[in-house]
């Protein structure tokens, strides 16, 4: 039997499995113990839909030559012990034991995946991470790096890899994900935020991370490894503590709050120590690092789950908002822009409608929601 009626077989029992909840035993009779197997496991892991998209867009000849030079460098015992199933169905075994297998091979070189939580392995390999799953994250060479255990990204120090080899997460607006580095180090990222670090930290002088967005940073203490956090604009440099850093692309300044311990701000010549529960923050405009005492809960409460504004404008609560609900505000009414309002919204309770009418009961404003859209007028 060919490939392609292999493959062509195996999407009938899905569709029927995806429209009936079961197959019909004169097809299941077409089966071969490897293809019942192969089935069975899709349906226990429910990859049906999945699956059933990825054979929509197959092109076996093709993709199964892309496979094949991946299998030769991985060598996945699990798989080369059984009696292979060719073809189409090899695919999709792939992306039963990983979800995650289709976007390796069909993400194109810089492609961003709208609306997802992506893990990039290199330039050309990128894995989507599905929230509340339990995975393995393996490297392009087939080397095991760590897990992905729930919401959270969890490196290994013990994983063999001995030279300095980069992972990028990618956050995109409406979500929130964590990462454990391979020293220790606990990362939270806020949405619409990346984070690029060393499988392992494998320099001897420094662990570097590169971020853009928001992130809060619990740092592994290591007095002889400095941590350094590089944003576009600035570093901050730490031994071990907590603190936060936002450097969204679109935002005049650059902020970091400590929580506890200390860190160092550089830039160019200028150096700024900051003490615990105050914010440094670099102005883009004249280059200039200020530092004052804060409220801690307004630049980390999102970790909680939590927006907090204290005197803010509605043009940068506007910001925070649309990040964290996925949202495009379009505000019409100038003199809205500069209400300063006090508030505090939990987006795992409430909905951005529900921030909408609560800040109108405070000052009133027409607006309308089209989707993920709020259109404010006068």
């Amino acid at each position: 039997m060919s490939s392609l009626e292999k493959s062509q077989k195996i999407k009938i029992v899905l569709e029927q499995l995806q429209s009936q909840g079961k197959i019909n035993q004169n097809i299941e009779d077409l089966l071969d113990d490897d293809e019942k197997e192969l089935v069975e496991n899709i349906k226990k892991k429910g990859r049906i839909k999945e699956s059933l998209q990825f054979l929509n867009r197959l092109n076996v000849n093709e993709d199964w030559n892309k496979v094949e030079k991946r299998l030769v460098k991985q060598k996945p015992v699990w798989l080369l012990q059984r009696s292979l199933l060719k073809y189409a169905a090899i695919l999709i075994v792939f992306m039963s034991m990983s979800y995650t297998f289709w976007v390796q091979i069909y993400a194109k070189e810089g492609a961003e995946i709208e609306n997802e939580i992506v893990l990039k392995l290199n330039e050309k390999e990128v894995q989507i991470i599905v929230q509340d799953k339990n995975e393995e994250i393996v490297i392009a060479n087939g080397t095991l790096v760590g897990t992905q255990v729930g919401n959270s990204l969890v490196y290994s120090e013990n994983s063999k890899v001995d030279k300095l080899i980069y992972n990028e997460l990618i956050v995109p607006y409406g979500k929130i994900f964590n990462v454990k580095l391979s020293d220790g180090t606990e990362v939270y990222l806020n949405s619409g935020s990346s984070i690029k670090y060393p499988v392992k930290f494998v320099d001897k002088n420094v662990r570097k991370v590169f971020l853009k967005g928001e992130a809060y940073f619990k740092v592994a203490k290591n007095e002889k490894l400095p941590f350094i956090v590089n944003t576009e604009d600035l570093e901050v440099e730490v031994l071990g503590t907590e603190f936060n850093v936002s450097s969204y692309k679109e935002d005049n300044c650059i902020s970091t709050v400590l929580v506890e311990g200390s860190v160092l701000l550089k830039k160019s010549n200028q150096e700024v120590i900051l003490k615990p529960g105050y914010e440094g923050i670099y102005r883009k405009t004249n280059q200039v690092i200020d530092n004052r005492k804060v409220d801690l809960d307004i630049h980390v409460g999102w970790i909680k789950g939590e927006l907090v504004f204290r005197k803010s404008s509605f043009n940068n609560m506007i910001k925070k908002i649309e990040r964290r609900y996925d949202a495009i505000i379009k505000n019409q009414n100038n003199e809205l822009n500069q209400k300063k309002f006090n508030a505090r919204f939990n987006v795992n309770v409430e909905s951005i409608e529900d921030i909408m009418i609560f800040l109108n009961k405070i000052t009133p404003f027409k607006y309308v929601i089209q989707g993920n859209e709020i259109i404010i007028t006068n």
